[in-house]
């Protein structure tokens, strides 16, 4: 029974469209994700800390990469979050 409010959802929502990642599997899997890395810390609710420690495996695989780009993905996923996250 692990909650994830609407304000946090909205953000990762804000960061896969940042991303341009295709579709909602992005926002489907962090929202999982961080649900399950909460449970296992025996919170109820979800977290910044939980979003950010899961969004990069999430999101690494379904960036669209252009080959001459030279910033790493993890990096690119660090950046969009720090713009969404910490306003």
């Amino acid at each position: 029974n692990v909650d994830m409010d609407e304000k946090m959802l909205a953000k990762v929502v804000e960061l896969c469209l940042m991303l341009k990642i295709d579709g909602h599997r992005g926002e489907i899997t962090i929202w999982r994700a961080a649900r399950a890395r909460a449970a296992f810390n025996g919170n109820t609710q979800v977290t910044q800390e939980d979003v950010w420690a899961v969004a990069s495996l999430c999101l690494r695989h379904r960036l669209r990469r252009d080959p001459l780009e030279q910033i790493d993905s993890g990096k690119k996923i660090q950046k969009a979050m720090k713009m969404i996250f910490i306003q």
